[in-house]
């Protein structure tokens, strides 16, 4: 009987085709879903408002000032991460008239593409709270009566879903009012966050 043989080459070609057979370039599996290209260079930038921000009373890092976003500063550095400074003005009167100083948080923002209905590039990513730096227009010093934490600049959970489209930035985060998916991540853009260079 010949029988060992003849099985040992069916167990053979059998594994040969599992692994990918024999030479060939090796291209991945063909059922792989296609991974959204991502290009961080249009989110680089300092983004203003769109319109002048409302003046919001009680800072969260001291009561007693009133705040407006003056700008987010976007960088790229390596590999997939944005670098985000948020820059804050601070008031001393309710109406944000009498300008006391700026409060800049800073993040690491890692991010990955996201599919979106019309949009051919949205990114999504959790913000990082690193550093926060503070400084008086009139030389006598910005008084806080909390450590920042990065909860200044507004970004809720840090998970944020953002699109440049039209020369604009939207930047979308996963703050109260806002549905989200199961990680926790925005749904899709608010068209009412928009910022301009």
């Amino acid at each position: 009987m010949k029988t060992f043989p003849v099985l040992s080459a069916l167990a053979l070609s059998l594994a040969l085709s599992a692994c990918g057979g024999g030479g060939g370039s090796g291209g991945g599996d063909a059922h792989t879903p296609a991974t959204p290209s991502l290009s961080l260079t249009e989110f680089t930038g300092v983004w203003r408002p769109d319109a002048t921000g409302a003046c919001a009373p009680s800072f969260a890092y001291n009561p007693a000032y009133s705040s407006r976003l003056r700008s987010h500063t976007i960088t790229a550095t390596s590999g997939d991460t944005l670098d985000l400074k948020v820059t804050i003005d601070l008031f001393t009167d309710t109406a944000c008239a009498v300008p006391k100083g700026v409060v800049e948080e800073g993040f690491t923002l890692p991010v990955a593409a996201v599919t979106l209905p019309s949009r051919a590039n949205a990114i999504r990513g959790q913000a990082l709270f690193i550093s926060s730096h503070s400084s008086a227009v009139d030389g006598n010093g910005i008084s806080l009566t909390r450590i920042p934490d990065g909860s200044a600049a507004g970004l809720g959970t840090g998970r944020l879903l953002a699109d440049v489209q039209d020369s604009q930035l939207f930047l979308t985060p996963a703050v109260q009012g806002v549905a989200v998916d199961g990680a926790g991540y925005p749904l899709a853009l608010d068209p009412a966050r928009v910022f301009v260079h």
